[in-house]
This record gives C-alpha cells, structure tokens and sequence, in this order.
C-alpha cells in the first residue's frame, strides 16, 4: 500500500465492481470502497489572477462517461472506518476498452439516445487475447472484427488465439475458413 505526501491517501487498484461498491486491492489486502461525489461531476471554475486566494465555482456539469471508476483504475481512496473507504481520485489510465452506453437516462427516468456517453469496461489492460472456434461452432468473423476494432480504438495490444483447428478434414478446408495460407 502506498501513499502521497497525506498519510490519509492510500492508492490501489480496483479489481471488482459491484452496484456502485469498488473492491480496492492495496498491498495485501481489499477493501470496498465508494466513490466520491466529486468524481460524478466536473467542476468548472473562471479564470483567475494566479495571486488570486478564492476561486469559485463557476458550473457544474456531468461527466462523459456512465462510472467514472472502472475495474483495472489506479485511485486515490481514503480509509473511511470500518474496513471500508471511499475513492477520491482516479489516476491517468493508460489505456481503456471502452463502447458508447447504450442508452442514457434523462430527466424524469425518460431513455434518450441524445448525450450518449462512454461506459469504461475496464482500464490499464495489459493484453486481450481473442478465443475464437474455426469449427463447432463456426466462427463469428463479424465479432472478431467488433473485438479487434475496440482494442485497437482503445490501443490494446491484442492476440488471436483460434481452437479446434483439429476438426477441420482437410489443410485446404482450414486455409479457406482462415482466409489466408497456414
């Protein structure tokens, strides 16, 4: 477990989340944690003189993503009593895999698809690995293609590992199905 120059700032990683619970792992042990309000929104403030002391919020607006926090963060948490804590900060992640939310809740619980916003699946991935038949059942091209084009939208090195090429009768029959010579 690590902390900043606050003895109070504890950072760790999320490996689980759970209906707005985040599971922090910090050295040896996980504790469950929830996000600030602070995280939810993004306050905008005026621009001001640097000698200046006070500065006031100027707007609030909501942030572009349904959770701010995803499994895979590096955050800032605060121990809050209890075996519990809550997360102040979110790190800069280095890479996401994300896709647009399907759709977005309005005022008054109205579904709208205007203001679509980004739904993080999980951040810091060091590799996806892509399991794909190429017989029993046949493959799903067209879901390779939707896997390889989020990792590559989110730059995650990626790797396509395809089984069950011991069903197929012939080389030749492979080759076709693969698209290209083995």
């Amino acid at each position: 477990m690590s902390s900043d120059a606050n003895p109070l700032n504890l950072t760790g990683t999320v490996i689980k989340k759970s209906q707005g619970t985040y599971f922090v792992r910090a050295g040896d042990r996980t504790l469950p944690c929830a996000a600030t309000s602070r995280l939810r929104k993004v306050l905008v403030y005026p621009t001001a003189a640097p000698t200046s002391r006070r500065h006031r919020v100027q707007a609030v607006q909501a942030i572009d993503q349904v959770d701010p926090v995803a499994v895979g963060d590096l955050v800032r948490f605060q121990e809050a009593g209890g075996e519990t804590g809550y997360i102040t900060e979110v790190l800069p992640r280095r890479n996401t895999l994300s896709r647009r939310a399907a759709m977005d809740h309005g005022a008054g619980g109205r579904t709208t698809r205007q203001g679509m916003r980004e739904q993080v699946i999980v951040a810091n991935v060091d590799q996806i690995v892509a399991v794909l038949s190429v017989a029993q059942p046949a493959p799903k091209w067209e879901l390779l293609d939707r896997y390889l084009v989020a990792a590559e939208l989110g730059n995650i090195p990626t790797l396509i590992c395809l089984t069950k090429a011991d069903l197929l009768t012939e080389p030749e029959a492979a080759e076709e199905v693969l698209g290209f010579p083995l």
